[in-house]
């Protein structure tokens, strides 16, 4: 049967009203062959070895324990995400979700919770369906959509299978035209070039593939989630040829896909060039493909090395070229078996009317795949095709993987993964890539010039790096690609040994040098410059600033010297920290005293009648336990005003600040809940100046970076439940005390700066600090701020409330852990592609997970000795408002104009989106512990000592 055949299609059709009925269906013989067969690691085999109607029975016995466990049959389509490896518990459970009518998202389990969560949001999914071993990645995921999402466990096989029961099957019954134009299930790109997209799935779509089944006993090395691994094993299903599957819990590595294929024996081998080359690393492999009638290669493109070597030692390999989205389109597997063309595709005749090629010789309909156009590398207006590159030197035994990279760079460059052998990772990088380059050279032998692939731009990694990958085991070039371009080198020198350092690196390219002469006089060619230019952004640690290194920055620099000051003017880091007496403010200090790279910080400090500005940070620095800081060379203290012009400083001083800062950390603030709007003038007064000052900066070609701690206050107001984006907020959605609005207004401040005087600026919108948990740092917290004074409440009306205005989800965050995060936004500087500068500029630092504040975190008062009793939000806030006024005496009153202006999260909680911060990396999702008992037990003691 062929899908030209109409006759046969439509009788097909009127046979089965969904996917489903395959399971129940004779099928086109009536062999009662095993049909799934997962082998396990080496010789042992035989997991599951099930008939197709006793897999029909444990999909009816997973259907009928998906209805005990709260998912009823269903009408309207309801999307399920379902988040796990391809084994039979996956494959019984999405077959059961069929059987009720759900819609299964087969969501490949490499995606991170980013991805995750934008796959559910897009198929507005209501149910997520997990694997055990994936619960926090369920939470992860589900914490970041904004609406309601059930999350259930995966039914395991003891729940499903009972061969004991005699209850009667569960039936449906549907209309079979509106049944086969249901989405019965959805999978989704790979997301090698951004996020993953949804693709739909109807009974039709999954049906008609079973008409090009081939009647061969198979193994599929593949995934379910992806569209070849799910439409092999659909037909097999329909075939009644057996299947064996690849056990997804064992390591894919020559040895155990060796085993497995020969305890198969199968006919087909369905699988990736990936595991093409792991097999072909060994005699043992090679013979176990040339044992099979046909090979088959799909989801990229295999390298011509491989794929002709493979073919010289009898392999009947052919490839299947297509896509999740689309399908097949060509294959190989059709030409006859004489024919060693195997790279050389035709389409299918029921997709050759719709295409529209120019033939490349006088066979018609033949062509060969060159590759993804996204894959194309551009350099200097010039397309490098780095996959005939990539291949060849894959195929050197000491390779595990090649990636070609150089988007927008004038000379292409190439990571090299080592092989995971003893070969291959005990040499050092030179002998290393010693023993490799003749597969180089072989392989810029047969590129352009342009495209050919110099010494100094090879980057040897190591073999265990973990590297953003598809299911198709091949590397997602654009997501790495993202990911290199914020990594830079480490290495950090003075002045006369960068000077040094850069005339070796001259002469390794066979320029002798001395520190004055032009570098153009003396044979720099442009070609030199630029591999000049890599090998500095590869070692030197330049403080995030490599998208500001100058194509050509040897040329302009003209000699070792001036180059050298430009690259220490990159590479040094002096910073201007307000607020460094505060709780927060304290620790950044600790954090950039510790930092190499930073050689000064210009602490700005409001004096007092009684007290210096060195005076004041030391007795702060005390407080904390940090007192050893005040030591430190880089702290400079300068006494100031920064509402006044130049900061109240002498002109001298200011003059310095200018020259020599190349970041700003603005933290100080007025903390008082009780005040109005227009009393914040003067802080609002001093962002705008340290703006200014930012704008004015000498010491590199662009403004000083800008960081503005903002708060969450400028976002209490917002109705619930919403989730709180990455950008600034109208001024009715802050907190209506003065000090939440203020930062709504100063968020605005920054923006404006941002989009009209080019300033480098970013906002840290802040959530509750906490003090960190790490030994020897103070547990001491301050007691001014909004939970501190809560707690304090207890003392003077004998309750708290059993419940925050914002919900009963505590976010908090260890001061140390901010003050880290905030460091990392001060030196990113993220730029669009045509040099401007990217829109989304603020960043929620609010911890991912939360603690119920209710049932975890008031017990643990209670535990430690603390007399209250827990009431109602409105209750104790009256209570508030009955206690004795004096503020002195009751500080718990200050929260009263706070606690008043917030909105009742009686209709739910509002979440922030903690996107992702410092490009690629995204510290929020790091391991980050959550606040807990214990931490509070210590908290509670640092106060008891102070009292």
């Amino acid at each position: 049967m062929t899908l030209n055949d109409q006759d046969c299609t439509q009788s097909f059709f009127e046979d089965f009203a969904g996917y489903l009925d395959l399971l129940e269906h004779p099928g086109p013989t009536e062999d009662p062959t095993i049909l799934t067969f997962v082998l396990n690691c080496r010789i042992r085999y035989g997991q599951y070895r099930r008939e197709n109607t006793y897999l029909n029975h444990l999909v009816d016995g997973a259907a009928k324990a998906l209805i005990q466990s709260g998912l009823p049959p269903v009408k309207e389509e309801t999307v399920v995400g379902v988040y796990s490896t391809s084994d039979l518990d996956f494959l019984v459970n999405i077959y059961a979700l069929g059987r009720l009518r759900y819609t299964s998202f087969l969501i490949s389990p490499r995606l991170p919770p980013s991805a995750v969560s934008s796959l559910l949001k897009l198929t507005e999914a209501r149910i997520f369906l997990h694997a055990p071993e994936h619960a926090q990645l369920a939470e992860d995921s589900t914490i970041l959509i904004a609406y309601p999402i059930q999350s259930l466990t995966i039914l395991p096989r003891k729940i499903y299978d009972n061969p004991n029961d005699t209850s009667p099957p569960f039936s449906r019954n549907v209309e079979p035209i509106t049944e086969q134009s249901r989405r019965y299930m959805m999978l989704h790109s790979s997301g090698s070039i951004g996020l993953p997209k949804p693709i739909d799935y109807t009974n039709s779509r999954l049906l008609i593939t079973c008409l090009t089944s081939p009647s061969l006993v198979a193994f599929q090395s593949l995934t379910f989630s992806h569209a070849h691994g799910l439409i092999t094993y659909n037909q097999a299903i329909w075939s009644r040829k057996t299947i064996y599957l690849f056990n997804s819990h064992v390591p894919q590595a020559n040895s155990t896909l060796c085993d497995a294929i020969e305890a198969a024996s199968p006919d087909i081998v369905w699988t990736v060039p990936y595991v093409l080359k792991l097999l072909a690393e060994t005699k043992r492999g090679i013979q176990a493909l040339i044992k099979c009638k046909v090979v088959s290669s799909s989801g990229s493109r295999c390298s011509d090395e491989l794929g002709d070597m493979l073919i010289e030692r009898d392999v009947f390999l052919g490839c299947l070229f297509g896509s999740t989205e689309a399908s097949l389109l060509f294959t190989s597997l059709t030409r006859p078996r004489n024919d060693k063309a195997w790279n050389y595709l035709h389409p299918p005749p029921h997709v050759s009317p719709f295409l529209l090629m120019k033939p490349i010789s006088d066979e018609s309909n033949v062509c060969e795949c060159a590759g993804r156009r996204s894959s194309h590398t551009l350099l200097n207006g010039e397309k490098v095709l780095p996959l005939p590159i990539e291949g060849r030197i894959v195929y050197d035994p000491l390779v595990k993987e090649a990636v070609v990279f150089g988007v927008d760079r004038p000379v292409p460059g190439i990571l090299l993964f080592r092989a995971d052998t003893k070969e291959a990772n005990e040499p050092s990088a030179d002998e290393y890539l010693m023993s490799v380059w003749p597969s180089i050279e072989d392989a810029n032998e047969k590129t352009e010039a342009f495209s050919q692939v110099g010494r100094s731009m090879v980057v040897i990694i190591e073999h265990d790096t973990k590297y953003p990958e598809t299911d198709k085991s091949t590397i997602k070039r654009w997501q790495l690609y993202e990911e290199l371009a914020s990594q830079s080198g480490t290495l950090v020198l003075d002045v006369p040994e960068l000077e040094f350092w850069l005339l070796a690196r001259f002469r390794e390219l066979g320029i002798e040098l001395n520190k004055c002469p032009d570098f153009f006089s003396s044979g720099v060619d442009s070609l030199k410059a630029i591999q000049i230019r890599s090998l500095i952004i590869q070692t030197l640690d330049l403080g995030g600033n490599e998208r500001s290194l100058a194509s050509m920055i040897v040329y302009d620099c003209g000699n070792i010297i001036t180059l050298s000051q430009k690259l220490l003017a990159f590479e040094w880091a002096r910073k201007v920290l307000t607020g460094a007496t505060g709780f927060l403010g304290i620790h950044l200090l600790s954090q950039l005293v510790a930092d190499p790279r930073i050689t000064k910080i210009y602490c700005l400090i409001r004096i007092t009648n009684t007290q210096t500005a060195f005076g004041r940070l030391n007795l702060a620095l005390k407080y904390y336990h940090l007192a050893h800081l005040i030591t430190s060379p880089k702290i400079i203290c300068l006494a100031c005003n920064l509402a006044e012009t130049n900061f109240g400083l002498d002109l001298q001083n200011f003059q310095t600040l200018t020259a020599e800062t190349t970041h700003i950390i603005h933290c100080a603030w007025t903390v008082n809940f009780a005040l109005p709007l227009p009393s914040f003038r003067a802080d609002l007064a001093r962002l705008q100046n340290l703006l200014s000052l930012s704008l004015s900066t000498t010491s590199r070609p662009e403004p000083a970076d800008f960081v503005f701690c903002s708060s969450i206050a400028a976002a209490l107001r917002t109705s619930p439940p919403a989730l709180i984006s990455s950008t600034p907020l109208n001024l009715s959605q802050a907190s209506s005390t003065g000090y939440g609005r203020s930062k709504c207004v100063g968020e605005k401040v920054v923006q404006q700066a941002v989009k009209k005087s080019n300033a480098r600026a970013r906002v840290a919108r802040i959530g509750q600090i906490v003090p960190s948990r790490k030994d020897g740092a103070t547990k001491l917290w301050n007691q001014n701020e909004m939970i501190p004074l809560l707690i304090r409440s207890a003392k003077f009306v004998g309750a708290l409330p059993d419940k925050l205005s914002s919900g009963d989800s505590c976010n908090w965050m260890e001061v140390d852990v901010v003050a880290g995060l905030i460091c990392e936004i001060a030196r990113f500087s993220k730029k669009r592609e045509n040099g401007e500068r990217e829109d989304n500029f603020l960043y929620n630092l609010v911890h991912p997970r939360s603690f119920p504040w209710r049932n975890d975190f008031l017990p643990k008062l209670k535990e430690l000795g603390l007399m209250f009793r827990a009431v109602g939000y409105k209750e104790w806030l009256q209570k508030i408002r009955d206690s004795e006024a004096d503020l002195v005496q009751n500080p718990s009153r200050k929260l009263l104009g706070f606690s008043e202006s917030q909105k009742w999260a009686g209709n739910g909680e509002n979440k922030f989106n903690t996107g992702v911060l410092g490009g690629t990396k995204n510290l929020l999702w790091t391991e980050l512990r959550v606040a807990d008992g214990d931490l509070v037990a210590e908290i509670l003691a640092a106060w008891k000592m102070l009292s």
